[in-house]
């Protein structure tokens, strides 16, 4: 991951860390931070991504300042 201002932190249930950062972005990783992965292709430009969640059947969430919420996965 780049270097950023983080916005959001989210641990799912498999335990996934997501980082939802001020550049609008959202980045994914299995192992403690050592390498980041980025799941958030396809948003529309953003200030920052304010929320980060799952739904009940696991679907990532992604909300964004001023641009609503969006499904990731």
């Amino acid at each position: 991951m780049p270097s950023t201002i983080l916005k959001s932190l989210y641990v799912d249930e498999s335990g996934y860390l997501y980082a939802g950062t001020g550049d609008g972005q959202v980045y994914r990783t299995a192992n403690g931070g050592k390498s980041w992965e980025l799941v958030s292709g396809g948003l529309p430009q953003s200030e920052g991504i304010y929320v980060v969640s799952t739904t009940p059947e696991g679907k990532l969430l992604a909300g964004l300042n001023r641009k609503g919420i969006y499904l990731l996965k």
